[in-house]
């Protein structure tokens, strides 16, 4: 029954109107109506919720995906931050060794050092010393000044020296005296220890024995460059020398300037021609074989003594012509009744103004140095 609002009059469920008074009635729902209601609201609630749920559960996903994002995306940051900084550390690391290496780089080059000398700094460092600490110091002052110096790595004249080194000799010449064939100029020789001895030009030629001015350790040189802080000049002193080894040259040849300038050389020779070509010097051949001759005069005239035991054998050394140098020889003895020079006996018809070309010839023609070198001869020092 539908139970009217206005006058509260009791009418059919199926009726619109109130049957008193007219007044609308409200549809009243069925229970079907009611449970379709129910069940429809049931729905729209269970579907809301899910939706939510589903809503919640995108959300979370959403979230936590951009979380993960932003935790790698910062972990690369991180670790390109990384990157950067140890590419930034091991530039700088590598930067740093570099300027250690280019210090310690240029530390060496400020010092010479023995075992890495070219042949031009170590005859440039030499001279150097030699200019300011070896006498006589003009002789090395000249070369230190000179626009070039020629090296010369000989064995000539060896023989002279009285520290031979390791029988190599290093001539140092300029330009204005090459044309020596026996590299007469200011030397020196270096021991198998690297001791260097110092040699002038004078004396090569003219004594027996040629003493060195000084001796000094190679290493020794160097310390004193590198405490005087003059490696410059070392270089740019070798950029003017030109080294030249020599030593393959024959040595045996005898020339004119072995006979002008080795003194001993040169009586070696006139006494191997005298031998041979004089009558009254035959006996020298077999008695040079026992006893030492000593030449005891210098001079226009020569005397050889036998051991120093008296009598004696004698070149008269002359002018061929008036004016000409000394360069012609009489080969005799001394008379003995009158205590004078007198011409021997020929063997073949010379022994009298014989030239120095021809006793060098002969000696060249029968053996040359190494047979000058064989013979027992010395020369006496002079008397004071």
């Amino acid at each position: 029954m539908k139970k009217c609002p206005k006058c509260g009059h009791k009418n059919d469920n199926d009726a619109n109107f109130c049957s008193n008074c007219r007044e609308k009635l409200e549809k009243k729902a069925s229970r079907v109506d009611q449970s379709s209601g129910k069940k429809k609201k049931t729905i729209t609630v269970i579907a809301s919720i899910f939706l939510i749920l589903v809503l919640g559960i995108i959300a979370v996903f959403l979230f936590t995906r951009n979380n993960d994002q932003t935790t790698t995306a910062t972990s690369n940051s991180g670790t390109e931050s990384s990157k950067k900084s140890s590419s930034t550390a091991k530039q700088k690391s590598e930067s740093t060794t570099k300027k250690e290496a280019t210090a310690n780089s240029k530390k060496e080059t400020d010092k010479l050092v023995v075992n890495k000398l070219t042949p031009q700094q170590t005859a440039a460092a030499i001279i150097y010393y030699g200019a300011e600490n070896v006498k006589p110091y003009d002789t090395w002052k000249e070369l230190y000044d000179a626009n070039s110096i020629n090296v010369y790595i000989t064995k000539r004249l060896i023989g002279n020296l009285d520290k031979p080194g390791q029988d190599v000799r290093y001539a140092l010449l300029t330009d204005n005296n090459t044309n020596d064939k026996n590299y007469i100029g200011p030397s020196y020789t270096l021991d198998a220890d690297n001791t260097v001895n110092y040699y002038s030009f004078k004396g090569f030629g003219g004594q027996r024995i040629t003493y060195s001015e000084q001796s000094v350790a190679l290493d020794t040189i160097i310390k004193y460059i590198n405490s005087n802080n003059d490696i410059a000049t070392i270089n740019k002193l070798a950029e003017n020398i030109s080294v030249e080894d020599r030593q393959g040259e024959s040595d045996n040849t005898i020339t004119i300037d072995d006979y002008n300038q080795d003194e001993l050389l040169k009586y070696k020779a006139l006494i191997l021609y005298g031998i041979n070509h004089c009558e009254e010097w035959r006996g020298l051949n077999s008695l040079l074989r026992k006893v030492k001759l000593i030449i005891t005069d210098r001079g226009p005239l020569i005397t050889m003594t036998p051991d120093q035991a008296g009598g004696g054998f004698q070149i008269a050394e002359t002018a061929a012509t008036e004016g000409a140098p000394y360069d012609r020889y009489v080969f005799g003895g001394v008379d003995m009744r009158t205590g004078k020079f007198m011409a021997g006996t020929s063997i073949d018809g010379r022994v009298g103004l014989i030239s120095s070309q021809e006793v060098i010839d002969y000696a060249n023609e029968n053996g040359g140095k190494q047979r000058l070198n064989e013979m027992n001869v010395e020369i006496a020092p002079i008397e004071s």
